[in-house]
């Protein structure tokens, strides 16, 4: 899913992609770390979690207790049966896509793909290089 930023006050603002947090994963958020929320106006913005609460005879309800602003606090109660839909994550969307097409036995080729442009380029190594995708996505970026 995509939306804007909260602070973003262009006339034209970005696209951000997000994912909805799991409850494990809002479960293992972690005292005066900063998160995103989803607002009324779905938008993205930052919050800072002040605690998570969790209980031992309610395993399956945790309330994430958070702070926007100077002033403002709230409360994000997530459980099994209702699912949190406010606490986000954003989505980094890879620059490059690097995958190895062919092989042969003296050389691999690669795709590699550019995320922002469409750009698609094939390149030639050596086998005895021992080229891997990770590899030249470092090289990449």
């Amino acid at each position: 899913m995509k939306t804007t930023m909260r602070s973003d006050k262009r006339k034209n603002p970005e696209q951000v992609e997000y994912e909805v947090l799991t409850f494990a994963e809002c479960k293992a958020l972690a005292h005066e770390s900063h998160c995103h929320i989803l607002d009324r106006a779905g938008k993205i913005a930052n919050v800072k979690i002040t605690s998570v609460k969790t209980w031992k005879t309610r395993p399956d309800e945790i309330e994430v207790h958070c702070k926007f602003g100077l002033y403002e606090y709230f409360v994000v109660t997530v459980t099994a049966e209702r699912p949190n839909t406010e606490l986000v994550r954003i989505v980094d969307k890879p620059k490059f896509t690097v995958e190895k097409v062919r092989q042969s036995e003296v050389e691999d080729i690669f795709s590699i793909l550019n995320n922002e442009t469409g750009e698609l380029t094939y390149d030639k190594y050596p086998r005895s290089m021992g080229q891997t995708c990770e590899n030249i996505l470092s090289y990449l970026e």
